[in-house]
Parts: C-alpha cells; structure tokens; sequence
C-alpha cells in the first residue's frame, strides 16, 4: 500500500477538516436518507448503493463526495475493457465541450492512492465553458492514461452532447476498479436547475 509523508498527511487533514466543518451535516443526512445497501471499495474510494439512491466517497479526500436520493439510481458491471472505452469516450467529449453545447464537464480518474496529493497518479480535467474562453478557461492535472484502469473515477457533466456508454447528460458517472474482471458503474441523473457540487470548494490538492 502506498504511503503518505508526514507533510503529506498534514495537507489532507487540513483540507479534510476544513470540508468536514462545511458539509459534514448534509453529507450524513444524505448517506441517512440512502441508507444501508451494497458497499463497494477498495483503497481509494467506496460507494454504497440501496433502493433510495447511491453514494461515493474518497478515502482520503472528503472533498471529493458526490450522492443522490429519493429513488433507485442505474449501476452495472463492466469489464476491464468496457471501463477503460467508456472513460476513452469521456476524455474524448472533453475536446468537444464549448459554451455552445455544455455548462459544465470535470473529469477526475485517480491511478494510484498518492495520486490524490502528488499529482503523478492522477488526471483532472475540469471545464466551465463561458463565451469568454479565457475568463474560465480549462484546467488540468496529470496525464490520462488510455490504456490502464484508474483505482476511481467520475465525471460530473452537464452537456447536450452524449456520450457512447453513458446514459445521462447531467449529473454525475463513476467507477470502481474491484477485484476480478468486475468494476462498479453507477449513474446519478441530476434534475434539479442547477447541479450542485459539494465538493467545489476555492482549492484541493488535486487543483495545485
């Protein structure tokens, strides 16, 4: 397993204390209102799925947190070769995205578990499309990795555009890698005016 330094450890909790102190209230309510069901993880993220809805979290980054309740949500099981498609799909989508056909796209996929703090086994990919390219223009972290199944990952999107494999074009998408040719994907179809993102605080260390 991979290990943190000291320093390292010192940045999360900080951050991690910090996101607690804001959210920490809504995300146990919304973890109570979907309640217990399937656990999925592994060592950098788990995700509990029931017949009320479906949630993620970061082992590491209780920053990066995402669910939805009120009813069942869409999962399956991919392979290895069906994930790694779906998310070659996902990066493609993200050289199309303009503020034409998209409001918002952010790609994360997380390699390895120190990827979260030292940026080499992680990529990010996050675009807020304006008429004003250069007020929000797009911003990366890492390099993706065609070839090679991330531990994580997740796209939140809102777009007119779709994507092959993905069933929705807003709202949120994620995987697990687990054990065997068996990896968790789960869609979680926002309908509301606005997708709201408990995890848009000013910086993470996946941002620096």
């Amino acid at each position: 397993m991979e290990e943190f330094s000291p320093l390292q450890y010192i940045r999360l909790d900080q951050l991690n204390e910090e996101y607690r102190a804001r959210y920490g209230a809504a995300i146990a309510l919304l973890k109570e209102e979907v309640g217990e069901g399937d656990l999925y993880e592994n060592v950098v993220a788990r995700a509990m799925i029931t017949p009320n809805g479906a949630w993620y979290e970061c082992a590491d980054l209780a920053a990066e947190f995402s669910g939805i309740s009120g009813g069942p949500v869409s999962y399956r099981f991919l392979t290895e070769r069906e994930a790694l498609t779906l998310l070659q799909n996902l990066d493609h989508l993200s050289r199309e995205i303009d503020h034409h056909n998209s409001r918002h796209f952010d790609l994360l996929a997380l390699y390895t578990r120190a990827g979260i703090v030292d940026g080499r086994g992680v990529y990010l990919y996050r675009h807020l499309p304006s008429p004003e390219a250069s007020v929000r223009p797009p911003r990366s972290l890492g390099k993706f990795r065609p070839d090679q199944l991330p531990l994580f990952y997740r796209c939140r999107l809102d777009t007119m555009l779709t994507v092959e494999g993905v069933n929705l074009q807003r709202g949120v998408v994620f995987g697990l890698a687990l054990p065997g040719d068996k990896n968790l994907y789960v869609e979680m179809a926002y309908e509301g005016v606005s997708l709201q993102n408990l995890g848009a605080m000013p910086q993470t260390p996946l941002e620096q």
